[in-house]
């Protein structure tokens, strides 16, 4: 399975679990002693009302995601097969798509029943017209401004096996943010919402609403996750790191690679003997760049800003992804 597929896979079944148990009493409840479950033995009818239960709190959570969406293009050559032109200047078909992380997650959810808002600034023109009615056709409800500019794009180049982005004078990156009215645009009924690192490295007026937006989360009591995500191209984890690590404490669910965990530690125990920091997968043919799932961190006490890094899923593990 691609890396961005298994990623995307993992963070629907986790989000869509978390917010059944933010949004109503599912199959798991709290003791003294530690999270509790129904018995595996539970009949069916117990099952099923569960299962009910669980597809009515997802369907009344409202899952509200914020950043860019951009069009994607890709070479529609046969990977196995050498490109018609070398160098690509003759013509050639391209697959035209619409790209955005947090756009593909509120689709996701909305897919398998949740209510679902993407807040963005997009421009006006038909690239513009084709994010929208992108976002309309899989019921994800768009929210923000439409303002005059260009779409960001980013091509697929197979050769170097890396994507260029064309996205730092697009109208999301050069959007103003005084224009995004937090107060209002986070008013939904049982709101959950999820951010990623990608974001506050496109510009730094994407930076401030990225902050905005998480300040008045936590002012509004809206649980928060975050698929930290780094971009190499948009600036290195260290920078990244420094901009997102005050928000760790405020988070219920963080999303992020093995490399980038052990990228972390190494940062946070600068100086310091790092022989036993570092995490493997639970599956050791993933790569360290594939998504993981941990059940214990088996580094030392963690520093205060990441104490809540993992999330209170449904039973029985409390996991990092």
């Amino acid at each position: 399975m691609p890396r961005l597929v298994l990623r995307h896979v993992l963070l629907q079944l986790c989000l869509a679990g978390v917010m059944t148990a933010a949004s109503a009493e599912g199959s798991c409840g709290t003791s003294t002693s530690g999270p509790t479950c129904h018995d595996s033995d539970a009949s069916t009818a117990d099952a099923t009302a569960d299962a009910t239960a669980d597809a009515t709190a997802l369907a009344t959570a409202t899952l509200l995601t914020f950043g860019e969406s951009m069009i994607r293009f890709k070479p529609m050559d046969d990977p196995a097969s050498p490109p018609a032109s070398p160098t690509r200047h003759a013509p050639q078909p391209f697959l035209r798509s619409v790209g955005g992380d947090e756009l593909n997650v509120a689709v996701a959810l909305s897919r398998i029943g949740a209510r679902a808002r993407w807040i963005s600034v997009v421009p006006h023109g038909p690239l513009g017209d084709a994010i929208v009615e992108s976002c309309d056709e899989h019921g994800v409800r768009f929210v923000g401004p439409r303002v005059d500019g260009d779409v960001g794009i980013f091509h697929v180049l197979p050769e170097q096996k890396i994507v260029h982005y064309q996205r730092r004078r697009g109208a999301f990156a050069e959007h103003v943010p005084a224009t995004l009215n937090w107060e209002s645009m986070l008013d939904a009924p049982r709101a959950w919402l999820h951010m990623t690192g990608i974001t506050p490295l496109v510009s730094a007026n994407a930076q401030w609403s990225w902050e905005a937006a998480l300040n008045a989360a936590r002012e509004k009591g809206i649980p928060i996750s975050m698929d930290l995500n780094h971009r190499p191209q948009l600036g290195s984890l260290e920078m990244l790191w420094e901009i997102a690590s005050p928000y760790m404490k405020t988070l219920e669910l963080m999303v992020l690679s093995v490399a980038q965990l052990n990228g972390i530690l190494q940062m946070e125990f600068k100086g310091k003997s790092t022989a036993s920091l570092k995490l493997q997968s639970q599956t050791p043919s993933q790569t360290p760049s594939q998504t993981a799932t941990f059940h214990t961190c088996h580094a030392p006490v963690l520093p205060t800003h990441m104490a809540r890094v993992h999330s209170p899923l449904p039973c029985p593990h409390r996991r990092l992804l």
